[in-house]
């Protein structure tokens, strides 16, 4: 039987965040992810690479995504996200 387990409740405790904090890079893909992703990638602003494709994540991408200064590659294909067509251009 497989376990789905919460974005949000696994990896943004106060202690993932304090650790990720100066991570360039993110791989979460293929991890049966569940929920929406949180508002906290917003505060990993060393962030230059995001995988959390093939997962079940569901809601918007939060818009603080476009506007991480060093973000080049966001991929979130395989999931049930929706994104907001006015910050299209930001997050392509």
């Amino acid at each position: 039987m497989s376990r789905d387990y919460s974005l949000e409740e696994h990896f943004f405790s106060c202690v993932h965040i304090c650790f990720f904090r100066s991570a360039a890079s993110i791989s979460f893909e293929g991890n049966q992810l569940v929920g929406s992703i949180p508002n906290g990638f917003a505060n990993l602003t060393g962030l230059q690479y995001v995988a959390l494709e093939s997962n079940q994540l569901t809601g918007r991408v939060p818009e603080a995504l476009g506007s991480l200064p060093r973000l080049s590659t966001l991929s979130l294909y395989r999931n049930q996200l929706t994104r907001s067509e006015e910050h299209t251009s930001e997050l392509q």
